[in-house]
């Protein structure tokens, strides 16, 4: 029976075909054997899903490939061929991370590679982070001399941190140096120098250290681009924003980490705050809170806030929304665990640090001052090392991190809530009693302190200032049984 190649059919009869069905509903992994032997339009419908975006909502399809091949029902060597083609056309970020998936499983050899090297770099120049992953250790096999490296490096330079590492890390390899020479590593790790990222390049610059060469220097003067003096202007889309869209939502919502990631969400709020901006309206106090708030709760997508401030800023409202970043930042590392991504706010505050006039001075923060000082090369410390620089305009950041270093015992402490002190504790009323989500009333009495036992109070939902309360009155020694007659009303604090 030939097997019909359609998207549509594939995607009905992946998940409705009687041999992944089991029960009242489709098993999201079936069973492999079951499949292999049961399916009539085996081994053609492996190849077709295999090329189709449709093999991006199935998971299980590599392993069972490679059980397949096993059982000698599908080809090895023409299940590489369909991967390795369909790789070179456009397939979903998710198709793309089943099919290099397969090629992991089938243990994919450099001589199985058509085109070898060229071949490869053409692939990984078109595909997505998950087909890096897993190729980049292969194509490292198929580099032959110093061309080679210096054009996987120019293609790897701009791509996700954990692939350049990786690339980092490959000169260590003696086969790789044997074949591409001690100048071409060189010459590689000089390119990888230059990444804005800062704990990195002083990762690539020791490496250069331990082979006798010196970082190449990088101009540090970059020409502004004159944001400072545009003024907010929000630029609609071309077409009509959708119907489902909130028209009145705010960066807050859209920055969320539990919001919907549909771009059009954060485009409306970022054209919101751009309108708002200049229009003249206050906009500060309100989103200043909220980005705070969420920083403070771990509630915040710290990259997509990134993304954010950047279109803002070249949308002309840089001179308005630099210090209101500048002020997330701090909070963000006025946090005890630091929040993910909190480097790469602090790397974009940074690069825009050039655009501020020079008659223009803005001090660096105390929350990112005490970061920047503290011991450590975390990416978030080297961070905001490099915005103090910029907003200090230092020539040496060492002779900067030194002096405000030198000056660290006469910064000003972090100024206490006062929580050890200031709380007056008094005892609370014996006739108490509260009441739960189901407003049924809580008799039960607070335990002694003398009888061994810690006050308990039996609500769901009780009043802060009833448990300080009961918490002090145990250490004090005064806590005493209230039995008091039942009553269904809640009590708070005066």
């Amino acid at each position: 029976m030939a097997c019909p190649s359609g998207e549509a059919f594939l995607e009905v009869w992946t998940v409705g075909a009687p041999l992944t069905f089991h029960g009242h509903w489709p098993n999201a992994v079936p069973d492999v054997d079951e499949w292999l032997r049961a399916d009539p339009l085996l081994p053609d419908l492996a190849y077709h899903l295999l090329n189709s975006d449709q093999c991006g909502s199935w998971g299980w399809l590599p392993e069972a490939l490679g059980r397949g091949v096993q059982l000698e029902v599908l080809d090895r060597s023409r299940l590489l061929e369909v991967v390795l083609t369909a790789l070179t056309t456009q397939h979903r970020p998710s198709a793309q991370a089943v099919m290099a998936e397969t090629l992991r499983v089938l243990g994919l050899r450099v001589e199985e590679v058509p085109g070898g090297f060229d071949y490869m770099l053409g692939v990984l120049a078109t595909t997505k982070s998950s087909v890096l992953k897993v190729v980049l250790p292969l194509v490292l096999e198929l580099v032959s001399g110093p061309d080679d490296l210096t054009d996987l490096t120019m293609l790897v330079a701009g791509r996700e941190k954990v692939h350049k590492t990786t690339l980092l890390k490959a000169p260590d390899d003696e086969a790789l140096e044997a074949r591409v020479g001690r100048v071409g590593v060189v010459e590689a790790l000089e390119l990888l120098a230059a990444d804005e990222d800062v704990r990195f390049a002083a990762a690539v610059t020791r490496s250069l250290d331990r082979r006798g060469a010196a970082a190449p220097s990088h101009p540090v003067g970059v020409e502004p681009l004159g944001l400072w003096d545009l003024r907010p202007t929000p630029i609609a889309p071309d077409k009509d924003w959708p119907h489902w869209l909130d028209p009145n939502i705010t960066w807050g919502e859209a920055l969320a980490k539990r919001s919907n990631e549909y771009p059009e969400q954060l485009q409306r709020a970022t054209f919101n705050l751009l309108s708002a901006m200049a229009g003249g309206r206050d906009w500060r106090a309100p989103l200043l809170a909220s980005l705070q708030s969420r920083m403070t709760n771990g509630q915040l997508r710290v990259s997509r806030t990134v993304d954010a401030f950047t279109d803002v800023f070249l949308a002309g409202g840089f001179r308005d929304a630099y210090p209101v970043a500048l002020a997330v930042a701090d909070t963000g590392a006025g946090v005890g665990r630091k929040p993910a991504g909190l480097h790469l706010l602090l790397r974009l505050l940074a690069q825009y640090a050039v655009e501020i006039p020079p008659d223009v001075s803005i001090e660096l923060p105390a929350n990112i001052r005490t970061l920047a000082v503290a011991k450590g090369r975390t990416s978030a410390q080297e961070e905001a090392r490099r915005l103090g620089v910029a907003l200090a305009r230092a020539e040496d950041g060492d002779a900067w991190l030194a002096d405000l270093r030198s000056g660290g015992a006469s910064m000003t402490p972090r100024e206490a809530r006062g929580l050890w002190t200031d709380p007056v504790l008094c005892p609370m009323p014996e006739d108490v009693r509260l009441r739960g989500r189901t407003g049924r009333s809580r008799s039960r009495p607070l335990a002694p302190a003398g009888d061994g036992r810690r006050p308990e109070l039996l609500g769901r939902r009780h009043p802060r200032s009833v448990l300080l309360q009961g918490v002090g009155q145990e250490a004090a020694g005064l806590l005493r049984p209230g039995p008091g007659p039942r009553t269904t009303s809640s009590w708070s604090s005066p």
